[in-house]
């Protein structure tokens, strides 16, 4: 795997995680289920990350062999990270950035 498919996959699947965790926030918040966000973004950018970089590889019949398997939890854990960042913690950033300058 290069570095540009790796980044390629990464922007992918960062995308793709962001609109399934939006997708799974409205349906918990329907069924009046109560969720930490946080946790929902980890489960299902690990799950996107992993699951994406295997269907990719099978696609695109790339053997599984040790460096690929590496190279799959690499982006699972990088998607993982990415989706830690979302929209809502941008928003909360936003707040607490206004209501120091309030205070």
């Amino acid at each position: 795997m290069t570095i540009e498919l790796f980044c390629t996959l990464l922007l992918a699947f960062g995308t793709l995680t962001t609109i399934v965790v939006e997708f799974l926030k409205k349906i918990l918040t329907g069924l009046k289920i109560n969720y930490n966000t946080s946790a929902v973004a980890l489960g299902t950018g690990g799950v996107v990350g992993v699951v994406g970089t295997c269907a990719y590889f099978v696609m695109a019949n790339i053997a599984f062999t040790p460096q690929s398997i590496m190279w799959i939890i690499f982006e699972g854990i990088c998607v993982i990270m990415g989706s830690q960042l979302g929209y809502d913690k941008i928003v909360a950033i936003i707040k607490e950035m206004t209501a120091n300058k309030q205070a």
